[in-house]
């Protein structure tokens, strides 16, 4: 999978999600409707798609969507 789909993943978390432009420069976190469920269904939806699972403590240290992106890779490698 490459870094736009994998943004589109993270984006369709959100639920305002059709007027969120996500790429892989986005910061989540500054994105208005993000919240700590939001937060938690983007480890779900991580595990359930790509079989990583993402510790809280290492989700907290993520800024931008490429930040999740290379975890996952570097899990998946």
């Amino acid at each position: 999978m490459d870094i736009n789909e994998f943004a589109k993943v993270i984006k369709d978390v959100f639920d305002d999600c059709d007027s969120i432009v996500m790429t892989p420069e986005t910061e989540f976190r500054a994105i208005e409707s993000f919240d700590s469920l939001t937060g938690w269904s983007i480890m779900s939806e991580i595990q359930d798609k790509f079989g990583v699972e993402i510790a809280v403590d290492e989700f907290a240290k993520f800024q931008t969507v490429k930040d999740i992106y290379d975890f996952v890779t570097n899990k998946k490698a």
